[in-house]
Order: structure tokens, then C-alpha cells, then sequence
């Protein structure tokens, strides 16, 4: 405590509580301050996601790390870990696609390791829906970092969800039971509780769920991810084969 004395005798007391009261009203400030601060680093579900982490150029051509998703405070590290590998001349590039602003989609491989598998083991980076379904050994890279609680997985990772999720408008990973399953004429809806207008729900576009009419059922676990969007309550879609696991692969929500 700063304690003020003042020169005069008769002020000397009415001084000292004024000043006692500013500093109290400071010290309180502050404290408020700290906490507010504090909770918005440990909410990380504010945090927003990135895929441009993963972008870098090459003698004038614009490439993009296939298939990876990550918080923006994981940048750097990302940036490092790719312009370490270009000055390595033993690199190659697996073509995957070229985006409508002709930045190429690719695989960076050095021997028989992808940068991709690299990040996720270190878990600076997720995989995206499509790449969940279509590299089984980049699903084991990730697993290896959720297991070891690194990087985005420390804390069981804030965005795996269940069922009772509601506000979330990033990306998640999704855990939880079949409640029940209708398949219409454009659309199969998975849908997770009673009321299928407010719970949470999975959509699968009608020409992909053959890939899955044989495998899902009522009452098994299932495992999976994407952005989070708003349609009679919360919704995922799903837009390609293999985007679902079920229970021996999944993980717990806690």
C-alpha cells in the first residue's frame, strides 16, 4: 500500500482515505482487467481458425499445405516448420488440386515423411474433413499428438464436442450417440436427440450416403468433423466418404 502524506496537519488524515480509495479503485481495475484477459487466452473456443498458416511461395508460385486446419497463435510455428523444409532441395511436391486463385494444394514430402504428418504429430495443426477421409496415415499422425497432449491438444483440445453443443460456429471435432437416422429424398439426416428441429444433426448429402447407409446405426458412437453451421439447430455437413468413424476409433468427449 502507497501511503500520501500530506503537509497539512488537519488534512493530513482526509488525504491519506482519498488517496487509499483511488488506489483501491486502481488496484480492483486491474485485477479485473487480469482476469478478463486471463479467460479470453484459456477460452480458446474464441480463438479463431486458420488455413492460411499454411501458405508459402515458391520461385513466384502460391502453394498451401494440403488438407490442415489451425488456431491463428500456431502461425508462426507452422511458417517455421515449412520454410525450413524449402531450404532442403531434397523435398518433393504431391499435387492435390489448384484453387480458383491458382494457389496449389500439395503435399510436401522429404524421404518418406509429409510435412502434413510432421505438424500433426507436434499437433500444430489439425486435419481437415477431407483430409480425415482420405489419408488414413495422417489420421494416425494426429492421434499420435492427441495422445501425447501436444500443441492443439492440450486440455483434451477445446473443440471436441457433443451433442449439447450450441454456440460454436468454428471448426469442431464431434462426438456423441445416434439418436436416430431419415433419409429423404436429397438429404440423410443424423440426428442426435428427440427433437430433430433444435438438437444437433448431421447431414449427409443424399448422393454420398450410400458410403454410409450400411455403416451407421442407431445407438453406435461415432466419430467426426467440420465447420459448424446453423440449420434447425446446430448442423454438420458432411461432404465426403470416409468423414465418419465409428466407435473403436473414437475418442472421448469430455
Amino acid at each position: 500500500m502507497i501511503t500520501v502524506i500530506s503537509f497539512s496537519k488537519n488534512k493530513t488524515t482526509n488525504s491519506f482515505k482519498t488517496y487509499k480509495g483511488q488506489y483501491v479503485f486502481i488496484l480492483a481495475f486491474f485485477l479485473c482487467f487480469l482476469g478478463s484477459v486471463t479467460a479470453q487466452a484459456q477460452n480458446t473456443n474464441t480463438e479463431p481458425w486458420t488455413s492460411r498458416a499454411f501458405d508459402f511461395q515458391r520461385q513466384g508460385e502460391n502453394y498451401r499445405l494440403y488438407g490442415l486446419i489451425t488456431r491463428e497463435r500456431f502461425t508462426l510455428s507452422v511458417q517455421s516448420a515449412i520454410q525450413s523444409h524449402l531450404i532442403n532441395t531434397d523435398i518433393s511436391y504431391e499435387l492435390i488440386y489448384e484453387d480458383r486463385y491458382k494457389s496449389r494444394h500439395v503435399i510436401i514430402k522429404s524421404g518418406d515423411k509429409s510435412l502434413q504428418a510432421e505438424l500433426l504429430e507436434k499437433g500444430l495443426a489439425l486435419l481437415s474433413q477431407e483430409a480425415y477421409a482420405s489419408y488414413p496415415s495422417f489420421r494416425k499422425a494426429e492421434a499420435q499428438a492427441r495422445g501425447a497432449n501436444l500443441g492443439l491438444w492440450k486440455n483434451n483440445g477445446a473443440f471436441l464436442k457433443d451433442k449439447n453443443t450450441r454456440t460454436d460456429n468454428g471448426f469442431i471435432l464431434f462426438e456423441d450417440v445416434i439418436h436416430s437416422i431419415k433419409a429423404t429424398r436429397n438429404v440423410a439426416y443424423i440426428n442426435f436427440d428427440d427433437n430433430w428441429r433444435e438438437d444437433f444433426t448431421i447431414l449427409i448429402p443424399i448422393e454420398d450416403w450410400p458410403a454410409y447407409e450400411a455403416l451407421l446405426k442407431p445407438g453406435q458412437r461415432i466419430y467426426t468433423r467440420g465447420f459448424l453451421q446453423s440449420y434447425y439447430g446446430p448442423m454438420l455437413k458432411i461432404h465426403h466418404e470416409h468423414a465418419i468413424t465409428v466407435a473403436k476409433d473414437a475418442i472421448s468427449v469430455e
